[in-house]
Order: structure tokens, then sequence, then C-alpha cells
């Protein structure tokens, strides 16, 4: 059985690029352009497995849409945020309001993979993450 990952990305190029990532490791994703229809889509199907959530995106952005989540019994679904622009302050107080992990832009796309499969309880090889460390930026 796939696990199912709502991406919300209105970035085409991006979302596009990430969603042939995800489906190609095995997920079914599912990909929505604004935070408002990710949260009534989240809100009506609380079946996803993973939220991947674009900080910026037009509507309701990506910091309003986890502050809506909190409420709701889509609370529960494990959530990575990305960003190109964002303060780290930021990114702690998002930590703490219920995010899982934050990847910043450009997307190392294995540690993407790394993180999606650890948060749906289907950990990566070894050698999977020995290859993310290798492309680790420092």
């Amino acid at each position: 059985m796939a696990f199912k990952v709502l991406l919300v990305e209105d970035d085409r190029t991006t979302a596009f690029m990430l969603k042939r990532l995800l489906d190609a490791e095995g997920f079914e994703v599912v990909l929505v352009e604004d935070g408002e229809a990710a949260f009534k889509l989240l809100d009506l199907q609380n079946h996803f497995d993973l939220l991947i959530v674009d900080y910026q995106l037009p509507r309701l952005n990506g910091r309003e849409l986890i502050t809506r989540l909190q409420s709701s019994p889509s609370a529960q679904v494990p959530t990575i945020m990305i960003s190109g622009v964002i303060k780290l302050s930021e990114i702690a107080d998002l930590l703490q309001k219920g995010i899982d992990r934050f990847l910043p832009k450009p997307i190392e796309q294995r540690a993407l993979v790394n993180y999606a499969k650890l948060l749906v309880g289907c950990p990566p090889s070894i050698e999977e993450l020995l290859q993310a460390h290798d492309n680790l930026r420092i």
C-alpha cells in the first residue's frame, strides 16, 4: 500500500519535480497549489500520511495552514515545511506549532525522501542515509 502525501506548492516547476520524485519512491501524491485548498482537502479527507507544504502560498500561507490545522483532526498528519525565504526564528516557532521537519529550497532531494520515509514509519535504508550524508552541503 502506498503512503498518501498531500503536496502544497504553488511553483509548478518545484511541484512537478517533487511529485515526480515522490511518485518514483512509491508515494501516492496529491498536489494542490494553495493553503486554502489544502485545508479543505485535509478537513474533508483526513487520510493523508504526510503533508509537505511550502511556506509562501496564495490564499492561505504555510504558517496560517499549520495554525488552522492545530485545532483540526488533521493536526496529527506529519508535516514537512519547505521554503526559500524564512527566518530561523520562524522555523523554530513552526516546529513548536507542529511541523516535524523543515527543508530549505532548493530542496535536497534525498533528504526530502528520507524525511518522508521516516515520518510515515518507513525508514530509509543505510545506503540511502549514507548517500544523503555524502550529498550534504556544508
